[in-house]
């Protein structure tokens, strides 16, 4: 999936759907051959296509495009060829059903929280799942999801990330099928939605599609686990915040709503509304009701000014019920513009949080803040050492709504291409930083350096260091902390491949003692026996919190939706021993009558 405004190099390939492919070498070179079904795809009958095709090597590092991609144009995909296929069929209502059952082995089962509501307990230690989603094709461009008692174990566990001295909520991507189809028609200015926000649904449903130029969605969930909000405290101040914490969630249930239209105008251009509705079932408002609420709702739009120019704006309000408290509600708004150039680009955005604005499926990470930042990068061709040099200068401001400084930033950039196989991108600044009601002047550098040794390897490094705050409301002072992050992917012999990712902090306080020091690494190991059938091995240490998570997978996938998976996972604590051992096992089957 590519989202406009996206990065080119870094595609998301999480999607999936059935189709099938092939390939031959010969002396002359490769071909490859996709067939894809109409029906496993969107599109909107007798309308024009467009297409653009990506090809990335690593020797020298090098993204080829057809059409040839003008990086004086504000956008990509108003770029694609004109593509006309065969002449694709209307399609009527279509059906298809993916059943699931899931069964597993717990050798610790006191350890574990209750089976949930859609888990039936056989034993002690046992327990079977059943599940299952379907899609209707009302149209071909528009179709009906629902998932009933979903289970995502065949999906690949979120890495452990570093979580020592922590400002924000830490982010997690999302992985899930069924919130992966549509989600670029969700993703606005602002975070308003945050699929992860839905932890645990027991049921989901969703009508997502086009109608010619106006896309639609709709999705809804019954969450058994809701999250809390992902702003509680602010930074500048210390000062607690009106909104759902731990305990306000805990023993609760969530009905999500998300709703979202967004007409395309020109080349370009659309102007689109949202809305998101979160009712926290089981717990308790100012007048004695048993529910609380956060409504958002508001308006967007992308405006193309020519072809080198583009703006973007955003605004939003929202209403939210507090725990034995007043609603509080405030407006929130974001402004962006960009100017694409083959020597020259320019970007700056400015945005408003009110203080009382929350968006409880989205991620904010501050409320009651007004800002703005900009970034003018420079591009140089053909350097001897450097296919590519792009430098910049950049800048950050915001402050409360009474003008009070909170965070400013700045200082030079780059990215580069450098020999042949690499690329590096960084920065350098200046920070002022507003901590509990200090203001902490500092500096701060991090980058990034990627390498292709080999067709079938890569190696990548990052850094950051740098003086750097306490976020701790009782114990705010300067620091010192850096963090260093590495990575290596390498494939063998066609069938094996190698993933190591690895993460190390340090934090020490003013007399140089090691407050925080850790690693948390993740070695994957696929061995592909056959296109349908592998084996997967993956390893997290985690010595924050002296943790090791241990799995294998056997999987036999025919697409993505008949598959059978056998897995197992422990997790061993150096400081309590083993506390979870599961064997389990899931089948599902693709039915398309």
């Amino acid at each position: 999936m590519y989202t406009e405004g996206g990065d080119i190099w870094m595609q998301d390939m999480s999607w999936d759907t059935v189709w099938k492919s092939a390939g031959a070498t010969s002396a002359e070179g490769w071909t490859a051959e996709v067939a894809i079904p109409w029906r496993s795809l969107r599109y909107v009958s007798g309308s024009d296509w467009r297409v653009v095709a990506l090809r990335f090597t690593p020797n020298p590092w090098t993204m080829y495009a057809y059409p040839a991609l003008s990086v004086e144009e504000a956008t990509i995909l108003t770029q694609g060829a004109a593509f006309r296929p065969s002449p694709p069929p209307a399609r009527k209502l279509s059906f298809e059903a993916i059943p699931t059952l899931t069964a597993a082995y717990d050798f610790f089962p006191g350890k574990d929280a209750a089976a949930g509501l859609g888990t039936f307990p056989l034993g002690n230690n046992t327990t079977l799942q059943p599940g299952v989603s379907a899609r209707v094709g009302l149209s071909s461009s528009l179709a009906a999801d629902i998932a009933l008692n979903p289970d995502f174990s065949q999906i690949e566990s979120d890495a452990d990330q570093v979580s020592a001295n922590l400002k924000y909520p830490l982010e997690f991507k999302e992985k899930r099928p069924f919130f992966l189809e549509s989600a670029d028609l969700f993703d606005t200015p602002i975070r308003a939605i945050y699929s992860r926000s839905v932890v645990d649904p027991l049921v989901g449903y969703k009508i997502s599609g086009r109608a010619d130029r106006l896309g639609i969605g709709f999705l809804g969930a019954y969450d058994e686990a809701p999250a809390p909000s992902t702003v509680s405290i602010d930074y500048a101040t210390g000062e607690t915040l009106p909104t759902w914490d731990e305990d306000t969630v805990a023993g609760t249930v969530a009905l999500d709503h998300l709703a979202r239209a967004r007409l395309d105008i020109g080349d370009g251009g659309s102007v689109g509304f949202l809305a998101t509705d979160k009712e926290l079932l089981g717990a308790t408002t100012g007048d004695g009701a048993d529910t609380l609420g956060n409504h958002v709702a508001g308006l967007d739009a992308v405006v193309p000014i020519g072809e080198a120019w583009q703006a973007q704006g955003q605004v939003l309000y929202s209403l939210t019920d507090l725990p034995g408290a007043a609603s509080i509600h405030d407006p929130a708004w974001a402004l962006e513009l960009e100017r694409a150039g083959d020597k020259l680009s320019w970007s700056f955005e400015t945005y408003g949080l009110g203080e009382d604005f929350r968006a409880e499926n989205g991620f904010l990470e501050e409320v009651g803040r007004l800002g703005a930042e900009t970034k003018l990068q420079g591009h140089v061709r053909g350097l001897s050492w450097s296919r590519s040099l792009d430098p910049d200068v950049h800048a950050e401001i915001a402050t409360d709504f009474a003008g009070t400084p909170v965070y400013a930033e700045a200082g030079p950039g780059w990215a580069a291409f450098v020999l042949d196989r690499g690329y590096t991108e960084g920065q350098v600044n200046y920070v002022r930083e507003r901590v509990f009601g200090t203001d902490f002047d500092r500096w701060s550098t991090e980058g990034f350096f990627a390498y292709n040794p080999t067709a079938t390897s890569n190696f990548w490094a990052g850094w950051a260091l740098g003086p750097q705050p306490h976020y701790d409301p009782d114990d705010p002072f300067l620091g010192f902390g850096w963090g260093a992050t590495a990575g290596v992917a390498v494939a063998a012999f066609g069938r094996l491949s190698l993933d190591d990712e690895a993460a190390y902090y340090q934090f020490r306080d003013p007399d140089g003692a090691v407050l925080y020091d850790g690693v948390v690494n993740r070695a994957t190991v696929n061995l592909s026996l056959s296109r349908q059938f592998a084996i997967s091995l993956v390893e997290d240490v985690d010595t924050f919190d002296n943790t090791l998570d241990s799995s294998l997978l056997f999987a036999y996938v025919e697409n993505y939706g008949t598959a059978a998976w056998v897995g197992y996972g422990e997790t061993y604590s150096f400081d309590e021993g083993w506390t979870a051992r599961t064997i389990f096992a899931k089948l599902s089957y693709l039915w398309r009558p």
